[in-house]
């Protein structure tokens, strides 16, 4: 070690070296951790590793659906293509909504991405929610942001706050709509309801930045060097609620054509659909929420359709979205490409 445990710096700090930032590595008994640490992130970072992380995030998502393929199937058979098109045209747009209320978050954090990068970022990244427990998605997130200069604690703080601000929008949608289904089970709802003006007040700067703040702390971590801003948040959970109806919509699309009510249909759906998420989303090893969210939304949609039919509309809203992950993800690659 240097005299007086200073640190010595590996090779001349000019040329490219320096101008690729090199990073300052300790010699001596410091600096077999360090070289290891940077090992194992080049490697983690590497394009072999990414790939390996999307192909076994597919293979789960893609036994989602076959585990449950002969149901599927049977609700496959009762719709037609323009309507399942149609379904997976409101992911595609909810997805969309998603991708805009996360970017709108990491602007607001100090990093703006030009949509096209934000899109490869963030919809390859989500494809990590198929493995099983909750910390995926986020991790591949920061990898594939830090490429493009986003540092991973930001990363980490924009995944934090834009699944605050869904769950919070899915809660107040569900409180909204849910209620109109079955007016005289008003008190089946009531936590929900309660629940609302906690989530609000979550959101407001004052008190969201200390709970970032204490996360990070909890994890070893500095928090971000930006604060979160008003604006930036009521930006995020507007594109939320956006999402939030977009989903509704697809489930109302499938439950129409399976024989439900339009206006209780609706209602059902959409509030349905929020609030089965944020059950599934609570169940932290359930990749994706898988089982939970379709049982949670199986039971809601029971007020409208027979317990079967609302089980085949559960299952095919899977497939579409199962098969709206992939398409996103392989139109941000194909985006990609196109630019290099």
């Amino acid at each position: 070690m240097a005299p007086g445990g200073q640190e010595q710096v590996v090779g001349s700090q000019s040329g490219p070296q320096a101008a690729a930032g090199v990073d300052r590595i300790e010699v001596g008994a410091g600096s077999a951790p360090a070289s290891w640490a940077g090992r194992i992130r080049r490697v983690a970072t590497s394009r072999p590793a990414i790939g390996m992380f999307l192909a076994i995030a597919l293979g789960f998502g893609c036994y989602a659906v076959a585990r449950d393929w002969s149901s599927i199937r049977a609700g496959l058979d009762r719709l037609t293509p323009t309507e399942l098109a149609a379904g997976l045209g409101c992911v595609v747009l909810a997805l969309t909504a998603g991708l805009m209320q996360w970017r709108a978050v990491l602007t607001d954090l100090g990093s703006p991405l030009p949509l096209r990068t934000a899109g490869r970022v963030f919809f390859l990244g989500q494809l990590g929610k198929y493995l099983p427990g909750s910390v995926w998605a986020a991790l591949g997130q920061m990898e594939l942001g830090k490429a493009h200069d986003v540092p991973r604690r930001r990363s980490a703080a924009a995944y934090a706050v834009t699944m605050l601000t869904t769950l919070i929008a899915a809660v107040v949608v569900a409180a909204v709509l849910l209620p109109f289904v079955e007016p005289g089970q008003l008190h089946t709802y009531v936590w929900v309801l309660l629940a609302v003006p906690v989530g609000l007040v979550a959101l407001l700067p004052p008190v969201l930045r200390p709970l970032l703040a204490a996360v990070f702390k909890l994890l070893r971590q500095p928090p971000p060097e930006h604060p979160v801003t008003g604006k930036g948040t009521a930006l995020a959970f507007g594109w939320a609620v956006v999402g939030w109806l977009c989903y509704g919509l697809q489930i109302w699309v499938l439950t129409s054509a399976l024989g439900a009510p339009s206006g209780r249909g609706f209602t059902a759906s959409v509030g349905g659909f929020a609030l089965a998420w944020s059950v599934g989303f609570l169940v932290l090893f359930a990749p994706a929420g898988a089982g939970a969210r379709e049982a949670t939304l199986v039971v809601l949609l029971t007020a409208v359709l027979p317990a079967d039919t609302a089980l085949l509309a559960a299952l095919v809203s899977r497939l579409l979205m199962t098969a709206a992950d992939l398409l996103t993800a392989g139109l941000a690659l194909a985006a990609t490409r196109r630019s290099r």
